[in-house]
């Protein structure tokens, strides 16, 4: 699904840490997936001499904000100014269509920094980027609810489960990947445990699928519905359904995996 040059740059981000002493930071969201990212600047001469980001999104965010510092580094600010979505898709060897839009976190943050920069008031800069992160949490409130909330900034089960008696790893059509491992006494599902490389609104349906399943007997279990996630949730913003899907379909699978190791074991 993702091409090497995105794996690698997923699984080991370039330029990946905070800049205190930045001469001008700035941040880019999406509150309709949830990513959000702030890039930092250190110029000398009218280059970039240092750039650093910090990114909250899925593997694709990661991949292209990585790629961004990448570009950027050691270009002068006109320069800077001109890297384009397309360029960090070039560099990345291709996105898949439905994670093209992370390419423009990237790019807009730099962009975003590269202006306050110009502004020459970093005092005012990070007024600015402070007010838009809490605008952004905002935003996330009024439009995913406090469970949702709730499950994003504490989720329940991300972890990876040791001694599992069953485990999957699955792609979804929106791109996301999930996996997902349980543990199974006398047919009740003991323990639970789930990662993810999605959005917030990924991480935290997986959330509250494993805590509804958590405890409970498997024919029981497997007969929770999307429906049945979403209301717990306090309802999931329909162009987010992909999420629930992608959970319920992942734990359908880990428990077939289950069956099937359970009656070779049997044999």
């Amino acid at each position: 699904m993702y091409s090497d040059k995105v794996m690698e740059h997923f699984m080991c981000p370039q330029n990946a840490y905070s800049m205190p002493d930045a001469d001008a930071e700035g941040s880019f969201g999406d509150p309709s997936c949830g990513d959000f990212l702030t890039v930092y600047l250190k110029v000398k001469d009218n280059k970039i001499e240092k750039i650093s980001y910090l990114v909250f999104g899925c593997c694709a965010s990661v991949a292209t904000s990585s790629m961004t510092s990448v570009l950027a580094k050691g270009k002068t600010l006109e320069e800077a100014m001109k890297i384009t979505e397309e360029d960090i898709v070039e560099a990345l060897d291709g996105l898949p269509e439905e994670k093209l839009h992370c390419s423009n976190l990237g790019v807009s943050a730099l962009r975003t920094a590269i202006n306050n920069f110009n502004n020459k008031n970093k005092n005012v800069n990070k007024t600015e980027s402070l007010d838009f992160m809490q605008m952004i949490e905002k935003i996330k409130l009024e439009t995913y609810g406090e469970t949702i909330m709730d499950h994003i900034n504490n989720p329940r089960n991300f972890d990876v489960l040791k001694d599992s008696d069953a485990y999957v790893s699955y792609d979804g059509e929106c791109g996301d990947l999930m996996q997902m491992w349980v543990k199974v006494k006398e047919d009740v599902i003991t323990d639970i445990s789930f990662c993810s490389d999605g959005c917030e609104i990924t991480i935290a349906v997986g959330s509250m699928l494993t805590e509804l399943v958590k405890g409970k007997e498997i024919k029981e279990a497997v007969k929770i519905t999307p429906t049945d996630i979403m209301e717990a949730l306090g309802g999931v913003p329909d162009d987010h359904y992909h999420s629930v899907v992608l959970a319920k379909d992942v734990f359908d699978k880990v428990i077939q995996n289950y069956r099937e190791n359970n009656s070779l074991n049997e044999v």
